[in-house]
């Protein structure tokens, strides 16, 4: 798009058949230069580089403890929205509503049980039964060594 400004410019059919694309793209991309010059950045040569707008990810995973920190925050005085936090924590905003949601859970987590640190901090649905079978195995392996059996 640079040949086609200028004193020495060409003309959209040249620059077209130099660069084996259409007119049509060209008086496409000439009409949406502006867009186009908002999503490039000049290099230390003063060409323009196409800059990727990634969507951020949401894979950043946090512990109970900073979840917790960030839902206390929203109770605050003068507390920020529910997006701004997200937005500076790097984290979706319906995961925070769902923190929010699931505060008294964290609490326990945090407070009680001394699991903060946890990053998987939900609820195991086997884990009564896991406790269980932890009970039984040390309750049967301490029978078995009273009774001198393996």
């Amino acid at each position: 798009l640079a040949e086609l400004k200028g004193p020495h410019a060409l003309p959209v059919p040249a620059v077209a058949a130099k660069h084996n694309t259409s007119r049509t793209s060209i008086y496409r991309w000439k009409k949406d230069m502006p867009r186009l010059l908002r999503l490039a950045k000049k290099d230390g040569k003063g060409q323009y580089k196409r800059v990727s707008h990634k969507r951020k990810l949401y894979n950043e995973e946090y512990t109970a403890a900073e979840k917790l920190a960030m839902v206390r925050e929203l109770k605050g005085e003068n507390a920020p929205s529910i997006k701004d936090i997200a937005a500076r924590c790097g984290a979706n905003h319906r995961s925070i509503y769902r923190w929010k949601r699931n505060e008294e859970r964290l609490i326990k987590l945090v407070e009680q049980q001394g699991r903060g640190d946890s990053k998987r901090a939900g609820e195991d649905p086997l884990c009564r039964i896991k406790e269980a079978l932890k009970l039984f195995h040390a309750g049967h392996y301490a029978q078995q060594q009273q009774d001198g059996t393996n």
